[in-house]
């Protein structure tokens, strides 16, 4: 089934949603019946986000392409989690009537809005810096995560590769492990790695400064097939596959349909802080190194992080299709070059003209 289709309805409904909760939400005060509160619990994904008139969010908003989980766990506890790899932090929420209160680890309260709640799909309101009056206030929309898994279509970049026993699938929204440690993988490396606060502060300017790494988390929870794509300095590289090989103890496996499967997580660490408009610039350049050195997967890794970041990005789009092409993938290439028509560029035509007949 299609993602795309399950969420038509309620996307075209958020206008409705939006104005015949307007005036519960000036009061505060969502109409959510006694029975449905129990299907809070649980973990939910962002799928959507407009504003509050159903209009959408620019290109450059923060929320527009970010992950984003709600965590709900009995005893009213909850974690807002952006990093697809992190348990997340849990504190104490408070639930009013559907209006929800979830404290953070700076001594501030998220409010969230609940205006339609069942058991697979949630969607809430995030009032603006002036209440939910603001212009800025968003409509976010959820699905679980079971569900998610359920619902999305799959394809081959989906999956890193799969054996007679095993299948290792790339860890995304959909599937993904999780590292328990309260402050994250990356604040985990930061303690145990020297060489981490060296970058930090912003020495050793020879090297690119952005680092990509991937490695397996497998069903066991033991890391392995640790692979520097964009390393630092030696000293750097070394500390890190000795110190993620050791990681084993805090990442939790990820599972698809209730249970545990292996999944290849990248991991990317910008240390250039005050360079960040040449993302794509740079992606490309290392994209293209790869590929001079024959590692048409590892390019591919670099395209990946750039459609993440923006699924829009053409250029991301035709130069993964090429690779996928170099690998003689032409259903992955061709599916690339059908998202690049459905959104409108004149290159994903003339590419499927040429490719995909």
């Amino acid at each position: 089934m299609n993602l795309r289709n399950i969420f038509s309805k309620a996307n075209s409904n958020h206008i409705h949603l939006a104005i015949t909760t307007f005036f519960f939400l000036l009061y505060g005060f969502f109409p959510i019946k006694a029975q449905e509160k129990a299907t809070l619990l649980g973990d939910w994904i962002k799928v959507g986000v407009t504003y509050l008139d159903d209009t959408e969010v620019e290109e450059s908003h923060p929320l527009k392409y970010a992950f984003l989980k709600y965590s709900f766990k009995p005893k009213n506890k909850a974690a807002i989690i952006t990093d697809y790899t992190h348990a997340g932090n849990f504190n104490s929420y408070e639930d009013r009537n559907g209006t929800i209160e979830i404290s953070t680890n700076f001594n501030a309260k998220i409010t969230l809005g609940i205006i339609h709640l069942t058991s697979d799909s949630l969607i809430v309101v995030q009032p603006g810096t002036l209440g939910v009056t603001d212009p800025s206030s968003l409509l976010i929309t959820l699905i679980r995560y079971e569900h998610l898994q359920n619902t999305s279509e799959w394809n081959g970049k989906d999956l890193v590769g799969i054996s007679k026993t095993d299948t290792v699938y790339k860890a995304s929204r959909k599937i993904h492990p999780t590292f328990s440690n309260p402050y994250g993988l990356r604040h985990a490396l930061q303690t145990a790695m020297p060489s981490y606060s060296k970058y930090m502060t912003g020495f050793s300017q020879d090297y690119g400064r952005l680092f990509l790494a991937t490695f397996v988390v497998r069903k066991s929870g033991f890391v392995d097939n640790i692979k520097i794509l964009q390393g630092m300095d030696d000293k750097f590289n070394k500390e890190f596959i000795k110190t993620c090989s050791k990681m084993a103890k805090y990442w939790n496996p990820a599972h698809y349909n209730g249970e545990p499967v292996d999944a290849q997580v990248t991991l990317e660490i910008d240390f250039n802080f005050m360079d960040q408009f040449l993302t794509d610039e740079r992606y490309t350049r290392y994209a293209a190194k790869r590929i001079e050195e024959g590692d048409i997967y590892g390019a591919i890794t670099y395209f990946d992080r750039m459609i993440a970041k923006n699924p829009k990005n053409e250029k991301a789009l035709i130069n993964r299709g090429y690779c996928y092409l170099l690998l003689n993938d032409q259903e992955s290439a061709c599916e690339d070059f059908r998202i690049l028509r459905n959104l409108g560029f004149d290159s994903g035509k003339s590419l499927l003209v040429k490719y995909c007949k």
